[in-house]
């Protein structure tokens, strides 16, 4: 009878002692899901806003989407914060930064230092909303910065482009020209490279076009633009398609035709730009300006 009573507790303690050694250990820990306080979570705040300057989006002629709803009231001090200082505030920073990494710095570069070639000429970007023009101010630093730091030919080309249209929008015509006719004379000697494409040719074309056209010259103009359209396109170019700020100088200058058929050569690369291209041919053969949105400003 003992040995039965010794038996039947042993086997209750064997029992329990597995019992607690199969329980699983987060059952003893407090879970997240028990709790009263809510997972956390993955601000977005302030993302809206990046990705509209840094991505080619939908928007308005004059940016007017970038902009926000704009419903909260601004004072004068308010605005004049959100302005964005010209590239020179920028490019201060970046000269100090070479300084003690002991490479050149950019002071060349100040676009507010302009040529007597450029006297006269009103810098484009200052008459945009206030987020391109820091968009835009963001760019002239990156391009000048990438030019500068080219170190062989193939990296100066293709930092070229980008570094004229930036000169242009902030009013260095003399800069913007020369690195336009540059960029045309290293892409004809890159001609047979396989990784050649498209967009030094517009971007070219683009800049002699539209400093032509704001010195009158509309023959040469009309030239660059229809160039411009003979490009073979290009990844960007084929997606969110060819910036249309030169048709727009040629369209407010009657240059109907010119315009019209350069909306044609577009479609061979921007194929999915069709029902835009149609559109504003539509507009412009009632004698309207089209309206380009993003199509102005990339």
């Amino acid at each position: 009878m003992n040995k039965r009573l010794l038996w039947g507790f042993a086997s209750l303690c064997g029992l329990a002692v597995v019992t607690l050694l199969l329980v699983p250990s987060s059952l003893h820990q407090s879970s997240p899901r028990d709790t009263d306080e809510p997972p956390p979570q993955t601000s977005t705040e302030g993302l809206t806003e990046v990705a509209r300057l840094d991505l080619p989006a939908e928007q308005s002629s004059d940016g007017s989407d970038l902009m926000g709803t704009g419903d909260e009231p601004r004072d004068a001090a308010s605005m004049e914060a959100a302005t964005p200082k010209p590239p020179s505030h920028h490019l201060d920073h970046l000269n100090q930064r070479a300084a003690r990494a002991g490479e050149p710095t950019l002071a060349m570069r100040q676009p507010e230092t302009a040529t007597s070639q450029d006297a006269g000429w009103q810098a484009e970007v200052w008459s945009y909303p206030p987020l391109l023009q820091q968009n835009a101010s963001n760019n002239f630093v990156r391009a000048m910065e990438r030019l500068a730091n080219a170190k062989t030919e193939f990296e100066r080309y293709r930092a070229l482009g980008s570094a004229a249209k930036s000169d242009f929008v902030f009013g260095r015509i003399q800069d913007a020209r020369n690195y336009a006719t540059e960029l045309l004379s290293l892409d004809e000697r890159f001609e047979a490279e396989p990784w050649r494409d498209g967009s030094a040719v517009y971007d070219a074309n683009l800049v002699l076009g539209r400093i032509a056209a704001k010195e009158g010259k509309l023959d040469e103009a009309r030239q660059y633009l229809l160039e411009a359209g003979k490009s073979t396109g290009s990844p960007v170019l084929r997606s969110f398609g060819p910036n249309m700020s030169l048709a727009r100088d040629l369209v407010q200058h009657g240059e109907r035709d010119a315009v019209l058929e350069y909306f044609e050569l577009c479609r061979k690369f921007w194929t999915m730009g069709s029902e835009k291209l149609t559109r504003w041919s539509e507009d412009v053969k009632a004698g309207r300006m089209p309206d380009f949105g993003a199509n102005l400003f990339y």
